[in-house]
């Protein structure tokens, strides 16, 4: 029997990238992959389960069935048991370094950005707030896309 590769995702909150690069990895059906997320302040739950531009993207692209159900925040647990540890951002690194003991070696940091780095806030106060929040998390979806993509590609090679 082979070995399972754990691999695990961490932005902030794991309401959106996370657990988007989760759910399409997983999609991929993958033979021995064991795919989780989290995030470093999901503690605080600023967007309940899962923020609303991220339903409408796991929609689209039928990814509903491989999303899981609700947000996790970051433990030294999931730092230790992860194979591969992907950092949406040098922040979530740093983070798991100096609070959590991460001292992995074998992980990526993909600098995936979140919407407001983009000065985008997800309020949705206007249709022209919710019309860009769309057109970002399209972007920041299409980058999750290729940085998982080419993820899939290296494990050949392993």
């Amino acid at each position: 029997m082979s070995k399972v590769l754990r691999i695990h995702f961490i932005c902030m909150g794991n309401t959106f990238r996370s657990r988007l690069a989760e759910a399409y990895l997983r999609s991929k059906k993958i033979p021995n992959v064991d795919v989780s997320s989290s995030g470093v302040r999901a503690h605080e739950n600023k967007n309940g389960p899962v923020c609303w531009y991220t339903v409408r993207l796991i929609k689209r692209h039928h990814l509903i069935p491989h999303l899981t159900h609700t947000w996790t925040k970051t433990t030294p647990t999931h730092l230790k048991n992860a194979d591969i540890v992907i950092f949406m951002d040098k922040k979530h690194h740093e983070h798991s370094k100096n609070d959590l003991g991460f001292t992995g070696s074998r992980y990526e940091i993909w600098n995936i950005p979140d919407l407001d780095n983009f000065g985008v806030h997800d309020t949705g106060e206007t249709l022209d707030e919710e019309l860009a929040t769309m057109r970002i998390s399209e972007k920041v979806y299409k980058l999750i896309i290729q940085k998982v993509n080419r993820l899939i590609t290296s494990l050949g090679s392993l």
